[in-house]
């Protein structure tokens, strides 16, 4: 979770002025806004009701009051029993059941009722920390279609659905909007995973960032956003909308970047290695995740693009400066110069070309840089 923390103070980074160069009728208000999930809220139900410490804590609301008046009859279903034994026997062997676990288990299932598992049961989640499955079993998706039926889930939460557009509708419209036709033409590239925000009614998993990797290729990738408190009309108060759209905008891009950096991580695999030898970026990245090489060019270039986003879009007030400043106090002390590559790509891209053609510029750069950071 310490990512977390690090990209959300990133994302909240400073206020100045703003190039704004987009039409806002080119946004897109509600593509990226948050939604509410069923499968995480049916899966927040469950473990509340098995006494999991963090869905009881939940903080009170009318919707709460709903979800226990409904589903206090079913405490002893044998879902919910199934459930307390499984984290008991998890705690014992050193497996920590939190919140984030629990609603990774529910973004690897299909839809109500079938639930299907969208991995393989047993699948290992490679060494993708944040693709979870510890609680995926066949019983437990057995037992959890029971539960849908004898709970009677459907009719439950068919009388929630104009709250949670409500809801929805107050991320849609206090939220800023990003201009993913931009983003879109910039890159002219298939996106190789598909990114949503999705919102926790139980307040649980703030910021939490979860992803389901396909065996073949693809991935969903998810940002839990927990709900603020609520009014009595069950408005939800206060919303960072700055950080929301940071962050979304931070993973949408990733669906593009990362590709093309994995085409091309055996050309720069050497560069970020000795980057990461230099005393000043090693302090500045030990014991983060982006302290190694494939993650340090990853991040290095969804960073710089986000830059060159923020300074050709209306939303965000910044400055380029002020964000390459963040950026380089985050050890990535080669951003201006990257930025500097994006930007006069955005400026004069070719027709039909997509950002692939810069990659080999991008490729020298890091060679150059990497010989400059080896130099006595």
């Amino acid at each position: 979770m310490l990512l977390l923390l690090l990209l959300l103070l990133w994302m909240l980074a400073g206020s100045g002025t703003l190039a704004a160069a987009a039409p806002l009728s080119a946004l897109v208000p509600n593509e990226l806004a948050p939604r509410v999930d069923t499968r995480i809220e049916l899966l927040s139900v469950v473990f509340r009701l098995a006494g999991s410490p963090e869905f009881v804590q939940a903080p009170a609301s009318s919707y709460l009051h709903d979800v226990d008046r409904h589903f206090a009859a079913h405490a002893h279903h044998p879902l919910i029993a199934y459930v307390r034994a499984l984290s008991r026997r998890l705690k014992r062997e050193g497996q920590e059941v939190d919140a984030w676990t629990v609603l990774s288990l529910a973004v690897h299932l299909d839809p109500a009722p079938g639930f299907g598992a969208r991995v393989p049961y047993g699948a290992a989640a490679s060494e993708d920390s944040w693709d979870n499955r510890l609680l995926l079993t066949p019983k437990f998706v057995e037992l959890l279609q029971r539960f849908y039926r004898d709970a009677h889930c459907a009719e439950f939460f068919g009388t929630k659905a104009r709250d949670f557009e409500a809801i929805e509708q107050v991320y849609r419209a206090q939220g800023l909007m990003l201009n993913t036709q931009w983003l879109d033409a910039l890159f002219a590239l298939s996106p190789t995973e598909r990114y949503q925000p999705v919102l926790s009614l139980f307040g649980v998993a703030d910021f939490g960032y979860i992803r389901v990797n396909y065996a073949r290729a693809g991935r969903d990738t998810y940002t839990v956003i927990a709900v603020p408190a609520r009014d009595a009309s069950g408005r939800p108060g206060a919303i960072s909308a700055e950080a929301i759209a940071r962050m979304a905008l931070h993973e949408y891009i990733h669906a593009f970047t990362n590709q093309l950096i994995d085409r091309h991580m055996p050309e720069m695999r050497a560069a970020a290695e000795t980057l990461l030898r230099d005393p000043e970026v090693a302090s500045r990245v030990r014991g983060r995740f982006y302290d190694n090489p494939p993650f340090l060019v990853y991040e290095s270039l969804v960073r710089a693009c986000s830059i060159v986003y923020l300074t050709h879009n209306p939303g965000i007030v910044t400055t380029r400066d002020k964000e390459i400043a963040a950026q380089e106090q985050a050890g990535f002390l080669w951003m201006r110069g990257l930025v500097d590559l994006l930007d006069a790509f955005a400026e004069h891209q070719p027709r039909d070309r997509s950002m692939e053609a810069l990659m080999p510029q991008i490729v020298q750069y890091f060679d150059g840089i990497a010989r400059r950071s080896a130099a006595p």
